[in-house]
């Protein structure tokens, strides 16, 4: 509010200022930048009270503070943006451990890689997913389908089989894409290409179980007949 930054101002302004005499400048008001490396994270805006105007040493104070704030939210961010990147490994090393597990059924497999994609998003606490194959649906408790949602397609051998998808149940800030990171529609393209590939491979195994078993029952059917 208007009030409390002249407040602020009255009080930095009767900082002793040794060896300088005070520049008085034409401006009751100042439009400060906050400053993110190149981007722009918002800005400052300070009013002074009627009839008053800025120094030029106390507008130079202000343009300091501005930097370190903005130092500061630089550094804030990327702390935000390794946490998300730490639970996006979390959240592949999961799936992969689940599709190194031969004794799982695939239908199992589907359902535990549902359940890990919500805590590897900004917001794990409105977030619910689903993954599709087959029009068979996989999904996490209480997922409905409506809000913001992040999609990818599980193509197998390049036929489209199904989908990854991702939904917050909440209205969030526009972030890269909607409310979500670029590093999650990453990470949804990931989990399904890898999803894809294990399909191909699971299917191909069960094609070349039936192929070796085929011979040992036309065998057996020979040997009855004879």
């Amino acid at each position: 509010p208007a009030k409390d930054l002249d407040f602020k101002h009255r009080m930095v302004s009767k900082l002793p200022l040794p060896g300088k005499r005070k520049r008085q400048t034409r401006r009751p008001n100042a439009l400060l930048r906050l400053a993110m490396g190149p981007q722009t994270a918002g800005t400052l805006t300070l009013r002074q009270a009627a009839g008053r105007h800025f120094y030029a040493e106390e507008l130079e104070l202000y343009q300091d503070i501005t930097r370190k704030i903005g130092i500061a939210l630089m550094h804030r961010r990327t702390q935000v943006l390794l946490r998300e990147r730490v639970k996006e490994l979390v959240c592949l090393y999961g799936v992969a451990q689940l599709m190194a597990q031969p004794v799982l059924a695939l239908d199992e497999i589907l359902r535990q890689a549902a359940n890990l994609l919500p805590p590897a998003w900004l917001y794990p606490e409105i977030a619910s997913a689903r993954i599709v194959l087959d029009g068979t649906v996989h999904a996490t408790p209480g997922f409905s389908g409506s809000g913001a949602r992040l999609t990818a397609k599980i193509v197998v051998n390049g036929a489209r089989r199904g989908l990854v998808e991702v939904c917050y149940s909440q209205e969030k800030p526009e972030l890269d894409d909607g409310p979500f990171l670029n590093e999650e529609r990453s990470l949804l393209k990931t989990v399904s290409h890898e999803l894809g590939l294990f399909v191909e491979r699971h299917e191909a195994e069960q094609e070349k179980v039936k192929a070796e078993a085929k011979p040992k029952t036309e065998s057996k059917a020979e040997s009855k007949a004879e």
